[in-house]
């Protein structure tokens, strides 16, 4: 359960993933880079039957959030229908889900 050599990205993936933020574009799986990923799945039980179910539910690229052991599926604004629904399957589930809205800048709406 602990970070490697090749769990790092020196930074490179976060400054691409601002750069894209930047450019008004929607961040790809690719640029959520957690270097925390590949050893929550080890240390928190359970952890990979939740992604499970949630891809199962209809969530892809699930993504784990911070230092885990909670996960997020991000969706652009035009699949509000479709996150609405995964919140709603995964809740009738019994499982602990929050359908929620990124931030703006000031100035946006």
């Amino acid at each position: 359960g602990t970070l490697e050599r090749q769990d790092m990205s020196q930074g490179i993936v976060t400054r691409q993933l601002v750069a894209a933020i930047r450019r008004g574009e929607f961040p790809t799986a690719s640029l959520q880079f957690n270097a925390f990923e590949r050893a929550a799945y080890r240390v928190f039980d359970g952890l990979d039957e939740v992604r499970q179910k949630i891809v199962q539910a209809g969530g892809d690229e699930v993504r784990l959030s911070g230092s885990g052991p909670t996960l997020y599926v991000l969706m652009p604004e035009a699949q509000e229908a479709r996150a609405r629904e995964l919140y709603e399957t995964l809740h009738d589930e019994g499982m602990r889900a929050f359908l929620c809205r990124t931030l703006s800048r000031p100035g946006e709406a």
